[in-house]
């Protein structure tokens, strides 16, 4: 099994996102980011998931607009 720090992850949620349309000479301007996730993780846990995400959103100039939040019953889904 390997293990990602959250906030690694959370970055590279937002740069592989818009990898894409930076690719085809575009420019992202917003991000959604909707999350399921269990009851094992924490509310720190998720401040750093979340840290990663801002972090990324600032580099690139991308507004972070919304998203939804829901439970998952076997871990995290981005």
């Amino acid at each position: 099994m390997v293990y990602t720090p959250l906030m690694h992850l959370g970055y590279k949620c937002i740069t592989g996102s818009i990898s894409d349309i930076y690719a085809m000479n575009g420019m992202a301007r917003q991000a959604l980011v909707s999350i399921a996730l269990s009851s094992r993780f924490t509310v720190e846990a998720l401040d750093e998931l979340y840290e990663g995400i801002k972090t990324a959103c600032k580099l690139y100039g991308i507004d972070l607009v919304g998203g939804d939040t829901t439970t998952s019953k076997s871990g995290l889904v981005i």
